[in-house]
């Protein structure tokens, strides 16, 4: 049976990218715009007034704005999903400068100053999102409206532009000028400025983006009506949308990872298991392929340095050579539940059994373990910055931890309010893995979006 970790996991990422189905697809070199869909911007003044927890009112910060530079483009930083950037974040106490409330959100990425996510438009969500009390305890509601593509200001949290997407939305990624997005029957890719630069109409097949490297955006689908799979991993131009290359999937849809010149594709099948495929970039063909024993529902791949790193449910962490797929070390997880996973050329920061574990990435050492005091534990994927390590934290309540990079010291915490969801489940803490800017950290947490940066001097 699948782990409680994996789960809440599941079920977090629903609150963003719903599920969805998909049969034909249009011609390699075919790629259409969308008549219904203006890239006009929704203006943020002139609109009906919010119902009080739709969106909290403006309250401007002062003296200090936001560092918002730097970039956190694709899930996990950069195409390799490894979850460490070389950003500052937040060295001492953290702030909230601006909250989005109430589950209205998605997990964010971050380019150009702007902020990107999926969420559900209500009545309104325009206005700037800043710091204002949290809602008590069982306010929180399952969101509904419009599945919608969100460009917030990352400073402020105002909307920039929306756009309204069809069917259920799977992920998206930000490749250089554009923001590539896929779901049940599509993938689309806008300006950052919100044109729609080009479109795909895959017909019954259901898609998901989270990979771009080179020019290149890769996007796993699969048609999962009555267990017809039909799983593939395809290539599609940035700049213009052309398919440039089509390779099948040996189990179900695949989640990717890729460097320069190699595509990892890890296609599972529930309680079957898993294969970790190498593909060339520039035309899809296979460069080596391992099953792996597990309940099929894997966490990754993540790629770093010369290695590849794949988490088998029940089954701790492998890490494999990129040329070969030589296994150079296996972490043996304390408990079946999902191990989280963030990596860099010179070690690796798992999430186990409520312990921060930090590995050499060469030989899998230890090289440090923290966990914190009390009743409580770290959970969740660790975002790693240049100077901190930034993880979830259970307990009496739920919190964003950061911790020391170089000994896991553990520098501050951030508590976030209790929330209902899914009309009785009280829920707290995170619900997806932070996203680090040079300034400031965002947290996607159960009752919402917060922007948090430092205290004012």
């Amino acid at each position: 049976m699948p782990s409680r970790r994996r789960f809440l996991a599941a079920g977090s990422a629903a609150l963003a990218a719903l599920a969805g189905c998909s049969t034909n697809d249009t011609p390699a070199d075919s790629p259409t715009d969308s008549p219904t869909d203006p890239p006009t911007d929704v203006p943020t003044t002139d609109r009906d007034s919010p119902t009080d927890g739709d969106r909290p009112t403006q309250t401007p910060r002062e003296p200090r704005p936001l560092d918002v530079s730097g970039a956190w483009p694709q899930p996990g930083y950069g195409s390799g999903h490894a979850g460490v950037a070389p950003a500052l974040g937040v060295r001492d106490d953290a702030t909230t400068y601006w909250h989005l409330r109430r589950l209205r959100s998605g997990p964010p990425l971050l380019a150009d100053g702007r902020l990107f996510h999926f969420g559900l438009t209500g009545r309104n969500t325009s206005g700037p999102p800043t710091r204002t009390a949290s809602p008590p305890t069982g306010t929180g509601h399952q969101p509904d409206g419009t599945l919608t593509l969100f460009c917030r200001d990352a400073r402020e949290g105002h909307e920039r532009w929306t756009r309204q997407l069809p069917g259920r939305t799977r992920a998206g990624t930000v490749a250089g000028d554009r923001v590539v997005v896929a779901g049940e029957g599509f993938l689309r890719a806008y300006t950052l400025t919100g044109d729609l630069a080009w479109e795909r109409d895959l017909g019954t097949r259901t898609a998901s983006v989270t990979t771009a490297v080179d020019g290149t955006v890769l996007a796993p689908t699969e048609i999962p009506q009555q267990g017809a799979r039909d799983a593939d991993v395809r290539a599609y131009a940035v700049a213009d949308g052309s398919r440039r290359w089509r390779r099948p999937s040996p189990r179900w849809r695949a989640t990717l990872a890729a460097d320069d010149d190699t595509v990892y594709a890890l296609s599972s099948e529930f309680q079957v298991g898993s294969t970790l495929t190498a593909r060339a970039l520039t035309d899809g063909s296979e460069r080596w392929s391992i099953d792996l024993d597990d309940n099929g529902i894997p966490e990754g791949p993540y790629a770093a340095g010369d290695t590849v790193y794949v988490a088998p449910d029940d089954g701790g962490v492998h890490a494999f050579a990129r040329s070969d797929a030589r296994r150079r070390w296996h972490y043996d997880a304390e408990t079946t539940n999902v191990v989280g996973v963030a990596v860099d050329r010179e070690r690796a920061y798992l999430v186990d059994d409520g312990t921060v574990r930090v590995l050499d990435a060469t030989t899998g050492d230890e090289r440090y373990a923290v966990t914190p005091d009390g009743d409580g534990g770290y959970e969740g994927h660790p975002a790693v910055g240049s100077d901190r390590i930034y993880v979830g934290k259970r307990g009496n309540g739920g919190e964003l931890a950061a911790l020391a990079r170089t000994d896991g010291t553990e520098r501050w915490t951030h508590r976030f309010p209790e929330t209902v969801v899914e009309g009785d489940m009280v829920v707290s803490g995170l619900a997806a893995q932070p996203v680090v800017a040079e300034g400031g950290v965002y947290a996607f947490a159960w009752d919402g979006l917060y922007a948090l940066g430092p205290e004012p001097n």
